[in-house]
């Protein structure tokens, strides 16, 4: 049996696959030697680096053209190309949502706050990339991919030795236990190991790729170097998925000359971002309209499969409420999960413009 089947089963049935050596042979010191430099960056800029116990630094507003094989690497057929296979999409489909790097906290943090803080959940609690407020009812998510195969996967790729992100094998398929339901509500029990957990056990170079629903944990951050590449990617047309933002700044194209692979793959990426949002625009006016034929058109192009659309509508209605709040900050301030720089922003402001602040 191919490998790519045997790894897309395990994927689908435990929401989890480790891959050896991601980083392509001879790349991993110069890559290392990369990112170290756009970590001293981050500390000279920003003066909470050094206060965070789970620092980060978004690759994609630092990175320049002296760095392109950062940004040469999340499109590589190690990562991009296995991530498409996964989702079993087209090439035309996909597209990079995230480039980031997670470093270790230059102190030794505390017990982390409980979950269920308005800012989110600290990822050194056992946690799934979703919250209810933000993203739906867990049931429905899960029933959508269960029926419909993912449209989005991130990735853990270690520089450095690491066994730092514990998983559930088989959660993202399931609502918790009630095993895991009692130790969770108990003092700590964020930060305790889990009945059938499994660490990610990553040399240099190696890389874990996941459903974000899974059940996971960054087990004890220290002050030990850590430096983690982290992407996501997300497939359009299948189903519209909870990360349905684009994270990245549009200025990561223009490091590459016009005629270049990798500015056409960023750029068809940015493409399909921004066909989605006008689709949702006109969604959002037929609504007004009292459209329903348009309506549901809209629905088809963004949820093909027929299973499972009322998570779509439910995200719809996250993505209207968002706007809402956009348009009431001032001078479209990005609100919580935007990046500042980031193409989504770019693409707020532009459906924001279409409709009056009655509508």
């Amino acid at each position: 049996m191919p490998e790519i089947t045997l790894q897309r089963e395990q994927f689908l049935r435990d929401g989890y696959v480790i891959v050896r050596d991601v980083v392509p042979a001879g790349q991993l010191a110069s890559l290392c030697s990369m990112v170290d430099e756009l970590v001293e960056l981050e500390h000279d800029l920003n003066p909470e680096f050094t206060a965070l116990p789970a620092p980060g630094v978004d690759l994609a507003t630092r990175v320049d053209t002296d760095m392109l094989d950062l940004l040469r690497f999340p499109l590589h057929e190690n990562t991009m190309g296995l991530s498409r296979r996964l989702m079993d999409c087209s090439p035309s489909t996909i597209a990079l949502t995230a480039l980031s790097v997670l470093c270790n906290p230059e102190f030794d943090p505390g017990t982390p706050p409980r979950p269920g803080q308005p800012e989110g959940t600290d990822p050194r609690n056992w946690h799934r990339d979703i919250r209810p407020d933000h993203d739906g009812p867990l049931s429905a998510l899960l029933d959508d991919v269960e029926a419909n195969g993912p449209a989005y996967v991130q990735w853990n790729i270690a520089l450095c030795d690491e066994a730092i992100l514990h998983l559930v094998p088989g959660s993202h398929r399931r609502l918790n236990s009630g095993e895991e339901v009692d130790q969770l509500k108990r003092h700590g029990g964020t930060q305790i190991p889990l009945p059938n957990e499994i660490a990610a056990d990553l040399k240099a170079g190696d890389g874990v790729v996941y459903n974000n629903m899974l059940l996971h944990w960054g087990s004890r951050y220290t002050t030990q170097k850590r430096r983690t590449i982290h992407l996501g990617y997300r497939t359009f047309g299948k189903i519209f998925p909870t990360q349905n933002r684009c994270g990245l700044a549009e200025r990561v194209c223009s490091l590459f000359p016009d005629d270049s692979p990798e500015r056409q793959t960023l750029a068809h990426g940015f493409s399909l971002y921004r066909d989605e949002s006008i689709v949702i625009g006109d969604m959002f006016r037929a609504l007004l309209a009292d459209d329903r034929e348009k309506f549901s058109a809209g629905v088809a192009r963004l949820h093909q499969g027929g299973e499972g659309r009322l998570t779509c509508i439910i995200l719809l209605s996250i993505v209207a409420r968002n706007l809402f709040e956009f348009s009431k900050s001032n001078d479209g301030k990005p609100v919580p999960y935007d990046l500042t720089g980031s193409y989504n922003v770019q693409l707020k402001r532009q459906m924001q413009r279409k409709f009056d602040a009655a509508e």
